[in-house]
């Protein structure tokens, strides 16, 4: 433990920076790194699982895929920001890393890539963008509240309104969505929802 602590302690970070919106600090924001090797075989093994003219099994196709992406999740290292928006990573593996910013209120942000070497330390600098948000009510044909419905906002670009559910999902994978997961909430006991 002694040991541990010291290295800890003597040895710089390898990555560090801070996460703003606005021009001010974001407190509380997750930094997610995932290894770019990682990320390239995550590309490569949904590529091989895409139809290659036969009609799939979509239902089976997105269990399998979604239980590629949760696997792929749990790999990622990460930290949050403090009350001045920084961040460091220490004693991670040297190695090229593609990174995701997550943080309420905020557009999520993915697609930095870092290269980290042992003896130097790497500085990224973040600046999110605020996010909108959806609110609404779902209701009965009597106009009463429906509570406990999921309640989920997609990620769809302009004219893919009829490409179907898994084009869709698997669009995510360009934008690094999948990372984060979808925007979901439950209803509250009077059907009301904010995303």
């Amino acid at each position: 433990e002694g040991v541990l602590r010291y290295q800890f302690l003597h040895h710089p970070p390898m990555l560090r920076g801070r996460v703003t919106g606005d021009g001010l600090p974001i407190e509380g924001a997750t930094v997610l790194l995932f290894s770019a090797k990682s990320v390239e075989r995550l590309i490569d093994r949904v590529e091989d699982m895409l139809p290659q003219g036969e009609l799939p099994d979509v239902e089976a196709l997105i269990a399998e895929i979604r239980s590629i992406l949760e696997g792929f999740r749990s790999g990622a290292k990460g930290t949050r920001t403090d009350a001045e928006g920084r961040y460091e990573f220490r004693g991670i593996e040297p190695s090229g890393y593609v990174i995701l910013t997550i943080a309420k209120e905020w557009l999520f942000r993915y697609g930095d890539v870092v290269s980290l070497a042992e003896g130097r330390t790497e500085t990224l600098d973040v600046n999110l963008n605020r996010g909108g948000s959806i609110a609404g009510r779902v209701v009965n044909p009597q106009g009463i509240g429906l509570p406990g419905i999921s309640v989920v906002a997609e990620y769809r670009p302009p004219g893919a309104a009829g490409i179907g559910k898994i084009v869709r999902r698997l669009l995510r994978l360009v934008d690094g969505e999948f990372l984060k997961g979808p925007f979901e909430e439950k209803t509250a006991e009077d059907g009301s929802f904010h995303l």
